[in-house]
């Protein structure tokens, strides 16, 4: 059930005299928030009963605390109920002391089968909630290798990586290989990391996760921890997928060399990258600055590849002219535009190149010109370079 359909049920069942519900859902689906803000939105008291109020301390004896709030009429809602009535090393006394008196009840568990089996027979509803899509998602917008100009080798290596995980999986574990994990793209801003890694998601039929720096700030503590796990949640529920995060050094850099805050997010990304080992997830990370990187992320098992995208040579920048002017009406010589551009552009970035392009094409649509003239790209290359010496 959706986030909907549950709020819509449980709207529904709370205003009656006998309440017995209980929600089953995967971690960060929202279970808890939503009956929270059923509850909220109810006209009856209720109290909000996790591990930490009925076992945090240990001078008050849990069944104690349950008793009280019965006894005053409160609904009770017990968050995480397979912890408090676990099915192993049940507590038989506390079950039936809490049954006994037949409490309105609301549980959320993870999974009801952990549960201890009598406090399952307790209750009239089951609603199982799925796992929301994750607004982190991303439209790949149908981007090929083939829309990449230039970097072959780095496309071989990334195609080929994220292959062997996400559709060749099976037949790698039964060589008794581990498939792989993660690369990490390696290189100047502008060389198309990002683009890369749409190309194989694409490439691979798979769900295209990006993380970015804005996606992990946050001010309270433990939110980043918990948006980075959602992420990681979407992508396992959501498999074969590919999670890619962008400038990985900004947040994930050097343990040693970082407050508290950033080391408890790269342990945490540790954890998610173990967790995501054989689970057709593939991760992929871009940096400029990879000695920046914590030395634990290139371990095998997580970013296992350092794949470099260099700033492109001469017969790759002339692709990338060629790809950047298949959608932009041109004068007919293209090979003489795209040999002589290609030429005077030694140590320009791909992004570099198809900005030229982009800002000769505008030129000449003001100008008038029915096309886009090899005049104008030679103008936004002076323009470009007079920038550069200018730094």
């Amino acid at each position: 059930m959706s986030i909907e359909d549950v709020s819509w049920i449980l709207g529904s069942l709370i205003d009656n005299s006998k309440v017995r519900i209980i929600v089953q859902g995967p971690a960060l689906c929202g279970k808890t928030t939503t009956i929270l803000k059923c509850l909220k939105s109810s006209k009856k008291k209720f109290a909000y009963l996790d591990v930490l109020t009925l076992f945090g301390n240990p001078t008050i004896q849990t069944v104690n605390i349950l008793e009280k709030y019965i006894r005053n009429g409160f609904l009770l809602f017990i968050d995480n109920i397979e912890v408090i009535f676990p099915c192993s090393d049940p507590d038989f006394l506390l079950v039936e002391r809490f049954l006994s008196k037949k409490p309105n009840l609301i549980a959320a568990c993870r999974d009801i089968s952990e549960i201890n089996p009598f406090i399952i027979q307790y209750f009239d509803d089951c609603l199982k909630m799925d796992q929301p899509r994750s607004e982190t998602v991303q439209k790949t917008d149908n981007v090929s290798f083939d829309d990449i100009g230039g970097s072959s080798l780095a496309k071989e290596l990334v195609l080929m990586m994220a292959s062997w995980c996400v559709v060749h999986n099976n037949e790698i574990q039964k060589w008794g290989l581990k498939p792989p994990s993660g690369a990490m793209l390696y290189g100047p801003p502008g060389t198309g990391k990002t683009l890369l890694a749409k190309a194989a998601a694409t490439a691979c039929h798979c769900k295209f996760f990006s993380i970015s720096i804005p996606d992990l700030l946050r001010c309270e503590v433990g939110e980043s921890e918990k948006r980075l796990t959602k992420v990681f949640e979407c992508a396992r529920a959501d498999s074969p997928s590919i999670v890619f995060i962008d400038e990985i050094q900004a947040l994930f850099g050097r343990r040693s060399e970082r407050k508290s805050d950033s080391n408890r997010l790269v342990v945490q990304l540790f954890t998610q990258l173990d967790a995501s080992a054989g689970k057709l997830v593939f991760c992929l990370a871009a940096t400029n600055a990879i000695e920046a990187v914590d030395p634990a992320l290139l371990q095998p098992g997580r970013f296992e590849e350092i794949i470099e995208i260099g700033l492109p040579n001469q017969k790759e920048r002339e692709e990338i002219i060629r790809v950047a002017l298949k959608t932009i009406q041109h004068e007919d010589n293209i090979e003489m535009m795209v040999e002589n551009f290609s030429s005077i552009t030694d140590g320009y970035s791909a992004s570099d190149i198809v900005g030229i392009c982009q800002k000769a094409a505008i030129s000449s649509l003001i100008k008038g010109d029915p096309v886009l003239k090899y005049s104008d790209i030679i103008e936004e290359v002076k323009r470009e370079t007079l920038k550069r010496l200018k730094k």
